[in-house]
């Protein structure tokens, strides 16, 4: 689907939104947080800095939220700023971003 207009798109279309693409995103996201959170777990002990630290798990909604919010956003710069051309010649697919 295309984010600014909510119509269906051929794939490769800049600025297409898909739920697969959309899943993987949040999972990117949740994985880097669940990550960070393991790090924290193997690494952070207590008695090493002398001060209890707050519950970390929260970052991994934050992390998930973060990276499908990215990819939305990502989307949206697709749809608005980048174009796609064809080098017939050489039959070569390109993409440059256009300043309005």
């Amino acid at each position: 689907m295309l984010l600014l207009i909510l119509c269906s798109f051929v794939l490769g279309t800049n600025g297409g939104v898909s739920v697969a693409g959309t899943l993987s995103s949040a999972l990117g996201g949740t994985i880097v947080g669940l990550a960070y959170f393991v790090v924290v777990l193997l690494c952070g002990s207590e008695s090493a800095i002398g001060v209890s630290s707050p519950p970390q798990w929260p970052l991994l909604i934050v992390t998930t939220l973060t990276g499908l919010l990215g990819s939305l956003i990502d989307s949206i710069i697709g749809a608005t700023l980048q174009y796609s051309g064809e080098y017939r010649l050489l039959n070569i697919l390109f993409s440059a971003v256009v300043y309005k």
